[in-house]
């Protein structure tokens, strides 16, 4: 499914933190117990009898590099985590219940139970090196702090401990994105990280917003809680610029390899550089519009201390 349809990320298809999550979690929910469709990530568990079926007798092994199995299984674990922890995120956000008159509601069915079973996810997941990852936790967990309170302290269960306790969590989340921007982005590098991280983090983010506003701590507000998450966007917000310069770092495909080879002539080594050049154009042109538009939606959360 396309990233986006015209300026709207994930208005086909996915979870991204809108009205429509609920619906879209309820259908793949509802898939898992169809005999006859597609195995669902949120099934698999055990990688250990998965074979690789593919023929690597087809190329001589000279000349392509395979991808290992291991990181096959990797890259699949990654989504099975993202994918699992949206579903789970989105059937919260649907029921969730600010405060009366200052005070938090008393928990109820069947928010408590979804609320425990996305802290039992988290904990079931492997400690991670992997600063996407800590930052869709770190998130997940401020959201079910300030719906449910869990897990509990040893401090009586208040508006202002849940608020405390977000902070920590946004502000945590913050500095994991911070660690990101020493990262020496290359295009292919971007062009991969935007499916397979970005856009489930900015979900999650759009999530915790939501909840914020529920609970009146809009972006609006005045609110120590309120700068936390907008330091955390803009803080994300310069991440995507980085990502964004990239690409003026490429350089002409002619000054690249200024010299064909003998296999080409002149005319010929022409369109092909010609090709490349429109090929990475395109691509700068539809990662530019995705990281625009997520930039944008950012930037509307600057907090004026």
């Amino acid at each position: 499914a396309p990233l986006m349809t015209g300026s709207e990320i994930g208005s086909a298809y996915g979870i991204v933190g809108k009205e429509t999550d609920m619906e879209r979690a309820q259908q793949m929910l509802d898939e898992l117990s169809y005999a006859n469709g597609a195995p669902s990530l949120l099934l698999l568990k055990d990688f250990d009898d998965i074979s690789d079926n593919r023929d690597f007798s087809i190329l001589p092994s000279n000349s392509i590099s395979f991808v290992p199995r291991e990181q096959i299984i990797d890259e699949t674990k990654r989504r099975i985590f993202f994918h699992g922890l949206l579903v789970r995120l989105a059937t919260i956000v649907a029921i969730a219940k600010g405060p009366k008159k200052g005070k938090v509601v008393k928990l109820f069915e069947p928010l408590e139970s979804r609320c425990k079973n996305v802290l039992s996810f988290l904990s079931s997941q492997p400690i991670s090196s992997d600063s996407w990852i800590n930052v869709a936790k770190l998130l997940a967990e401020a959201i079910i702090v300030i719906n449910s309170g869990f897990p509990k302290t040893e401090e009586a269960d208040s508006l202002k401990m849940r608020e405390a306790r977000v902070i920590i969590l946004v502000g945590k989340a913050r500095d994991c994105v911070k660690d990101l921007l020493s990262t020496e982005w290359e295009p292919d590098v971007v062009g991969k990280v935007i499916p397979d991280s970005l856009i489930s983090i900015f979900a999650i983010f759009r999530m915790t917003a939501s909840i914020f506003a529920l609970f009146g701590w809009g972006k609006r507000k005045r609110r120590e809680i309120v700068g936390a998450l907008a330091d955390f966007a803009l803080t994300l917000r310069s991440l995507l610029d980085s990502m964004l310069s990239s690409f003026d770092r490429i350089v002409n495909v002619s000054d690249e390899f200024p010299e064909h080879n003998d296999v080409l002539d002149s005319n010929e080594w022409s369109n092909v550089c010609r090709t490349i050049e429109q090929s990475r154009g395109t691509m700068k042109t539809r990662i530019g519009n995705i990281l625009a538009a997520i930039s944008e939606e950012l930037a509307s959360f600057k907090y004026d201390r």
